[in-house]
């Protein structure tokens, strides 16, 4: 027989293997055979031949006629190929439909969530509640302008270090290192006599505040407000920078 290579390719893309489509194509061109003539035909050798026929026959491909010595016939092109590519294409749009929910799921979990929170007490509420339900890391940098809350959220940190959390804190203003009950803490030097007036709380690599005063009048702020992310890559770069000002705060 001779082969048309893009044919056999071109059934092999509906579904069928080379040994099917090789077979198919041989019955196509006899009516009907026996395997032998099919075998003879499609080059597919006797062995593996009743394996492929019953395989087409269960996908519709062909039919047995049940005669002696036994012989296979062809289902027409047209109405075989026709349902073989409405599978295809059936079977093309739930992948379609699957993927993109797979997709677009990863794209939601990629996507930042950003927040303002406006004003002290509701920033305070905010950075309690974020450590509070941290579960592996604490990374808290207070700018002297915000050293009040450290007596607030003192407990919290002390116990999330106590249940195996890494909790750090850097604090500017400070000349002394508070005892906070084994927690690790870093004091801010100043950099060209200027001292940070922000002040960052990390939570599991994955939440950040960033809490920024507005307005600063007899050594305190008029109020704050708090930029709230939730965002990996955002949350680690902060950690990074946390952790050079940390290492520098030591040289």
């Amino acid at each position: 027989m001779e082969v048309d290579e893009r044919t056999v390719g071109n059934l092999m893309k509906l579904g069928l293997t080379k040994y099917e489509a090789l077979a198919y194509l041989a019955l196509v061109q006899l009516g009907s055979g026996t395997a032998s003539e099919i075998s003879r035909l499609s080059g597919v050798p006797t062995t593996k031949l009743y394996d492929v026929l019953s395989r087409l026959e269960v996908k519709g491909w062909v039919e047995v006629l049940r005669e002696r010595p036994m012989k296979f016939r062809a289902k027409p092109p047209d109405e075989v190929l026709t349902r073989a590519i409405e599978n295809v294409v059936r079977a093309g749009e739930e992948a379609k439909a699957m993927l993109r929910e797979v997709y677009e799921r990863r794209l939601d979990m990629q996507r930042s969530d950003v927040w303002m929170v406006r004003g002290l007490k509701n920033v305070e509420d905010k950075m309690v509640s974020m450590m509070k339900r941290a579960r592996s890391s604490i990374i808290l940098t207070l700018s002297k302008l915000a050293l009040d809350i450290l007596d607030e959220v003192n407990e919290i940190l002390t116990d999330a270090y106590w249940r195996g959390l890494t909790v750090r804190v850097l604090l500017g203003g400070l000349k002394r290192e508070p005892d906070l009950g084994g927690v690790e803490v870093a004091l801010m030097k100043p950099v060209l006599g200027l001292t940070i007036i922000y002040s960052i709380l990390i939570v599991d690599s994955s939440e950040l505040l960033l809490v920024l005063p507005i307005g600063i009048g007899k050594g305190r702020p008029r109020d704050v407000i708090g930029i709230w992310v939730r965002d990996e890559s955002l949350a680690r770069l902060a950690e990074e920078y946390v952790d050079v000002v940390i290492k520098t705060s030591r040289l």
